[in-house]
């Protein structure tokens, strides 16, 4: 398994596979957009740019982890977002909803998504989870999972506020798990 800090990727030696990912992804970008728009009503008065802007930002670092070819890949969205709301969003606001897995299934993916709040009517694969219990991701298969991402999951106010967990204890804990359950190709990406 390799482990890529999002800071690393911009130093990367690999800048032209980064470009080519990111030309897909703007490519794809309004179509993603606008079959997110329709089923989630993106374009009203919450001003969703900011999602599409992170969420592109990490299918850009998925797409070169995967060479690009993302269509039935197995990713992993560690900390994925919750659709019941939570005390950070503002109200009327979808910030902390599960946007990357939702835009990985436009894309033919097939991703996984966890996550301590709900997602009842997730069209994902999804576990409610609580990531900073031992063998929390005891229920996934051995090499199962070709990329794993982390985006501002060790630094979640949820998990200092109401965990009193620090990013780096998780991610101890996070560790040995994700080996095992990467393929030994695969990617854990995380900020």
């Amino acid at each position: 398994m390799k482990i890529i800090d999002h800071s690393q990727l911009s130093i990367m030696d690999e800048m032209d596979k980064m470009r080519e990912s990111v030309s897909l992804v703007i490519e794809e970008e309004n179509e993603i957009e606008s079959k997110l728009d329709k089923k989630y009503c993106l374009n009203d008065e919450r001003g969703t740019s900011q999602y599409v802007l992170q969420i592109m930002s990490q299918l850009a670092r998925i797409y070169q982890a995967v060479d690009n070819e993302i269509e039935g890949r197995k990713i992993l969205d560690l900390g994925c977002g919750e659709v019941s709301g939570n005390e950070w969003d503002k109200p009327g606001s979808h910030t902390f909803e599960p946007w990357l897995c939702r835009s990985l299934i436009e894309l033919g993916a097939s991703p996984v998504g966890v996550d301590i709040g709900d997602n009842p009517k997730a069209e994902f694969e999804f576990y409610k989870v609580n990531l900073a219990s031992p063998n929390s991701l005891s229920f996934l298969e051995d090499n199962s999972i070709d990329v794993a991402n982390a985006n501002m999951l060790f630094d979640s106010p949820y998990l200092h506020y109401h965990l009193h967990m620090k990013g780096k204890t998780l991610k101890e804990n996070l560790i040995p798990q994700l080996e095992r359950i990467i393929k030994p190709n695969g990617v854990f990406l995380h900020d």
